[in-house]
């Protein structure tokens, strides 16, 4: 393979890591998911001819080899973007806080899945943008149980009284990563344990 073959090769690569990281929602990842999983296939029965070799032990370290290329790619580019973010807001606003600025990153540009699929915790000494991690989770579990017709009567209504759209309010102060969680459990697509051991392992 010669420089302009490689050079071609690395640019492909970075415009399909740049449309995940930017633009793809989730049926496109799942799309890409997909297409994913049939390489593999293809490529075990490419090397099932070959004697002495698990094709199925092939295709998982190759697959695994791609991951973790792929997720070092794309934090290389969530650094360099949230570093960049970070320079034009403390242009525009200089008296900004570290801590508000961070929640201000964390919102935009937040963090990727660790290399063993496993959430990352968002929470920065014991607060999640700039809340406790406690009282955050007591707000989820209120949402929550509104979410899925469960609070009480009472309960919604002291809310209000005190709040007034206490849900809109909420909402806004859940990160991103909490809301798809949520979102995640109230649509079904996953059990209250897969929800609280997610919520538990991104406050943490």
């Amino acid at each position: 393979m010669n420089a302009k073959t490689n050079k071609s090769s690395e640019q492909e690569l970075l415009a399909i890591v740049d449309y995940i990281l930017n633009r793809a929602d989730t049926k496109t990842i799942e799309v890409i998911s997909e297409a994913v999983k049939r390489r593999e296939q293809e490529l075990s029965h490419e090397f099932a001819g070959l004697s002495g070799i698990s094709p199925e032990n092939m295709a998982k370290k190759m697959s695994e080899s791609i991951n973790q290329s792929i997720e070092k790619s794309l934090g290389g580019v969530r650094d360099t973007v949230r570093n960049f973010a970070g320079d034009i807001i403390r242009q525009e606003a200089p008296g900004i806080s570290e801590e508000e600025l961070n929640m201000l990153l964390d919102s935009w540009v937040p963090d990727g899945p660790s290399p063993d699929g496993k959430l990352k915790s968002i929470a920065k000494n014991g607060k999640v943008s700039g809340i406790p991690a406690d009282v955050l989770y007591g707000m989820i579990l209120q949402f929550v149980s509104y979410g899925i017709g469960e609070m009480p009567d009472s309960e919604n209504k002291s809310l209000r009284d005190s709040m007034g759209n206490w849900t809109e309010k909420y909402w806004a102060k859940f990160p991103v990563k909490i809301q798809q969680e949520i979102k995640r459990f109230i649509s079904g697509e996953i059990s209250s344990g897969e929800f609280k051991k997610n919520i538990g392992m991104l406050i943490s």
